[in-house]
Formats: structure tokens, C-alpha cells, sequence
């Protein structure tokens, strides 16, 4: 079942970024919903998204594209694992809003494949 919250209060008794207000929606990968970030990232409002990936997950990727807002968390222990085959592309301008509508990425294991081979993004 994929997870949803808007709620601000909601993410600050989760110990997420005490004194931020989250308004960006919640989801869960993988999930019934989304099965993986990169179908959840396609079909992302406008508004973006707060992704909590789930520990062990691993999903490899031709290219990731953020043209929205995007948190996207891995658990404490950075299990998850994504594989971008050509990078990671930010483009999102902010469209007038704050410093807060923009790009973050926790506790991952990030690889890029160089010649066939994965290698650790730093």
C-alpha cells in the first residue's frame, strides 16, 4: 500500500527536518502503486514528490530526469540502490518559489555504469 501524507505535522513526528513544513505529497517505493522511482517520477504532479525508498531496493535506470521538486530518501542504512545508466538530469527552475523547491537525495547507494560497468557515484 503506497504511503501519503501531506500532513507537515505528520513529517515532523516522523524527526524529518524539524521546523520544515513538507508540502510536497508522500509516496512509497516500491509499492502497489509505484512500483518503481521511475514510474513515479514520470507521473509526478507539478508539485513534485517526497520518495521514501525502501531498504534493498534496486532499480536501474537509462537516465533519471527531475523536472520537479524531488526529495528522494533511502532507509538509514542505505540500502537502496539505483543504477543510472547516462545521469541525472535537474531540471527544475523553481517556477518563483523558494530556495525550498528544489532537489535532495539521503541515504543512497548511487552507481553510474562506465563502460558496462557499475561504478559508485560519490
Amino acid at each position: 500500500v503506497a504511503s501519503r501524507s501531506g500532513s507537515s505535522r505528520h513529517a515532523a513526528r516522523r524527526g524529518r527536518m524539524p521546523g520544515r513544513v513538507r508540502v510536497r505529497p508522500c509516496y512509497t517505493v516500491p509499492s502497489e502503486e509505484w512500483p518503481s522511482l521511475g514510474h513515479m517520477v514520470a507521473t509526478a504532479s507539478a508539485a513534485g514528490a517526497w520518495v521514501q525508498l525502501l531498504p534493498g531496493h534496486f532499480e536501474r535506470l537509462d537516465c533519471l530526469v527531475l523536472d520537479h521538486p524531488f526529495e528522494i530518501e533511502g532507509p538509514p542504512d542505505q540500502s537502496a540502490t539505483l543504477v543510472v545508466d547516462q545521469g541525472i538530469i535537474c531540471a527544475h527552475d523553481g517556477g518563483g518559489q523558494t530556495a525550498s523547491a528544489g532537489f535532495a537525495l539521503r541515504n543512497l547507494t548511487l552507481r553510474f555504469a562506465v563502460e558496462g560497468q557499475d561504478t559508485d557515484l560519490i
